[in-house]
């Protein structure tokens, strides 16, 4: 059963990677910025304190708006950092000009000042589909599926509306998010 659902998994994130490099990158700045308004608007960003976001990649919506927006608020902003296999930490950062490429060339914090997953109000998460109820296909690697489920606050998954899928093939250790922002609106 796990095999069938991983080949589903593998299947899907194949077929939108092929999506996602068939769109302009306009259409994720623009999506980008529709997504991170959307999320400053759900109520647990407003009264989070401290914050985790990705830094989006060119075929992901862009969320830099959310970044800026969080450093502006005086919000604790913390970014993933790639530490191993499957694993990473939320470094804090304050000035998103400090940002260096990472194992995969994704823009990360380097700082010495971590947040403990707990110590999170609010966390914006990437995926290649999700579905309307909260379900998320990540890239494969397993990060998230490690770390969100010590998160001491509400998350969000950040999607495109071209990842929308009606179904995802999950696992026992996939995650539900209590929250999906598209650039067409919010789906709880």
């Amino acid at each position: 059963m796990d095999n069938t659902i991983s080949q589903q998994k593998s299947f899907l994130r194949s077929r939108m990677r092929a999506a996602a490099r068939g769109l302009p990158r306009e259409y994720f700045l623009a999506a980008g910025q529709a997504i991170c308004r959307g999320a400053a608007l759900l109520p647990a960003w407003q009264k989070a304190a401290s914050v985790f976001c990705f830094v989006s990649t060119p075929w992901e919506p862009d969320t830099s708006l959310l970044l800026q927006l969080a450093l502006q608020e005086g919000r604790k902003l913390a970014l993933p950092r790639i530490t191993g296999p499957g694993r990473m930490e939320a470094v804090i950062v304050e000035d998103l000009a400090s940002l260096r490429p990472g194992p995969f060339g994704i823009p990360e914090p380097m700082g010495s000042e971590t947040l403990e997953p707990s110590d999170i109000d609010f966390a914006l998460v990437p995926c290649l589909a999700a579905s309307p109820d909260g379900l998320r296909l990540g890239h494969g690697g397993g990060y998230y599926d490690r770390f969100l489920p010590f998160l001491g606050g509400e998350w969000a998954i950040a999607c495109c509306r071209f990842q929308l899928q009606t179904e995802i093939p999950v696992l026992a250790h996939d995650c539900r998010a209590s929250v999906v922002v598209t650039e067409n609106g919010i789906l709880l």
